[in-house]
């Protein structure tokens, strides 16, 4: 550049120190050769140049994250689909239904399921047993389920007490009884203790002698029966049966051939005590 004739050149004085060079006539900018400032070039004249600014943008403002729902800390795996042989058991095996239950400490009634084997008392928070039991053989410990008993042909129950909901008799027992639901007697039997239950019946060709006293709700007899028996609600002496003995009851129903040697005693509902016959 110092080669070009003198018209092409111009003289710039630096607005900061007051230096002055020679600079092409084109000159947009230069720079001071002796304070080194930055000159701009305005109509052939420097003029000091502006301190460049550099703007950073903002940056748009973060959304707030919604927080997550809330979520249970632990999921349980989803249980497995049945397979065919599950389903065709669950078919073949249904449920079996609720069943009542009568608490042996407090007799409060109560639901249970139909496939439980034991149970609690909601209101005595007592602990009851509901499995069934079969006897075959001389059996001599006691019982004390809500489930049923069954004393097969050649089973003895030879035991402090026995406590169940259904009692089926074919052989013999030797204990206090109590039923919460039917006491069923399909043989020939001697019956030494008492006896409560909430309706007894005596099969067709039975033959029953009750030692003890007998407490019943009510009572449907086709066989041959003596005793003593106190029922709240009615007797049946079915068609052939007899009955040998007291009999306290509200209702006496005697079909025709039913015979009924003893004593019959009435019990109104006005009067506490009972009507002899």
């Amino acid at each position: 550049m110092a080669d070009e004739p003198q018209r092409h050149r111009i003289r710039i004085e630096c607005p900061e120190c007051g230096n002055s060079q020679l600079e092409p006539a084109m000159v947009v900018s230069t720079q001071c050769r002796n304070c080194r400032a930055g000159i701009n070039v305005s109509d052939g004249k420097g003029v000091v140049r502006k301190t460049s600014t550099v703007r950073v943008a903002k940056s748009p403002p973060e959304a707030v994250p919604e927080p997550p729902a809330a979520t249970p800390a632990f999921l349980p795996p989803a249980p497995p689909k049945p397979t065919f042989l599950q389903t065709l058991q669950r078919l073949l095996n249904p449920p079996a239904p609720p069943r009542e239950l009568t608490c042996f400490a407090c007799h409060h009634h109560f639901t249970a399921s139909g496939n439980a084997q034991s149970s609690q008392c909601p209101k005595c928070c007592g602990y009851l047993s509901l499995l069934d039991h079969e006897i075959n053989t001389l059996h001599e410990r006691s019982i004390k389920t809500c489930g049923n008993v069954v004393i097969r042909k050649k089973g003895i129950f030879n035991a402090a007490n026995l406590a169940c909901h259904h009692l089926t008799l074919h052989g013999s027992i030797h204990s206090p009884v109590v039923c919460s639901g039917d006491l069923i007697i399909r043989t020939h039997a001697k019956i030494n203790y008492p006896v409560r239950c909430r309706n007894l019946m005596v099969e067709k060709g039975s033959r029953v002698e009750f030692l003890g006293t007998v407490l019943a709700e009510t009572a449907r007899i086709h066989g041959n029966v003596r005793g003593q028996l106190t029922c709240t609600g009615q007797v049946t002496l079915e068609k052939r049966s007899q009955f040998h003995g007291l009999v306290r009851t509200t209702s006496l129903v005697v079909q025709s051939g039913a015979h009924h040697f003893g004593t019959v005693e009435i019990i109104s509902a006005d009067t506490t005590a009972p009507q002899t016959i």
